[in-house]
């Protein structure tokens, strides 16, 4: 297996790794998986003719898997070093995951992914430990900064950018007082349509990943009878939106997480 350069830095769920040496802490000498990932596609064989049918390809599942040296002073702190190891994400759930690599911090949603090793080599000072992660879903996220969130009054095109390498999927804030719902237009003729009044202080929140509407941390059903479509912006792209009030006036809010695979 070929390992590519080490991060700076791993940080799942209340542990850190880190990259190059030190004599305290989890230390990274080898990672593989946080590169370009594997397509997926079903695939028909075409009977009387060369090859196969042409499909669409997806990218598949990501598997993370690095290893190094653990060091600690004394017996009592490297075995609360191997306690907090072994604990990671056992409860099923997984966590996200944080890496600082390359001028770049990204972070992704992952799951233990086999069983880890955590070995003394120096008893009480040095031990190794290789840890594998999975995430079912291979995009990575960069951290929303102000730059990453469009803003503007109802009936303005709000022209939004995607800094990463892969399509990104919005999360749209509506605010204001509109007492009938509203309309967003999206790119390509796309839209999602709200019936439920939109109230000072209790804004909506549309998040283009799965077409869900929350307010006040809510998820509301049944009030997009119009059309719920969903939509991304395309890899170092743009795409633009517009807020339409069916009374009432509003301002549409849009953050867009860099997104890279």
């Amino acid at each position: 297996m070929i390992f590519d350069e080490v991060p700076t830095t791993v940080r799942a769920g209340a542990m850190v790794f880190s990259g190059g040496a030190g004599d305290d802490g989890f230390f990274i000498e080898k990672w593989k998986g946080w590169g370009p990932v594997a397509t997926k596609r079903s695939i028909t064989k075409r009977s009387n003719a060369a090859g196969s049918f042409p499909t669409q390809g997806y990218p598949d599942d990501r598997t993370l898997i690095f290893s190094g040296r653990c060091h600690a002073n004394g017996a009592e702190r490297m075995g609360w070093f191997e306690n907090q190891f072994s604990g990671l994400f056992m409860d099923g759930l997984g966590g996200r995951v944080l890496v600082e690599h390359g001028g770049y911090v990204t972070w992704a949603y992952g799951f233990r992914a086999d069983q880890p090793d955590f070995e003394s080599e120096i008893p009480g000072s040095t031990s190794t430990y290789q840890l594998g992660l999975w995430f079912p879903d291979p995009r990575k996220f960069g951290l929303i900064t102000p730059d990453q969130i469009f803003s503007g009054p109802h009936g303005v095109n709000i022209i939004t950018q995607n800094d990463g390498n892969y399509e990104a999927r919005p999360v749209m804030t509506v605010s204001g007082n509109m007492p009938g719902g509203y309309l967003v237009n999206g790119p390509n003729a796309l839209g999602y349509g709200v019936t439920h009044a939109v109230v000072p202080g209790h804004p909506h929140v549309i998040d283009m990943n799965d077409g869900s509407l929350t307010i006040d941390g809510v998820r509301i059903y049944g009030a997009t009878p119009i059309n719920a479509d969903t939509w991304g912006v395309p890899p170092a792209g743009q795409a633009v939106q517009i807020l339409h009030p069916a009374s009432g006036t509003g301002n549409l809010s849009i953050a867009v997480p860099p997104t890279y695979i």
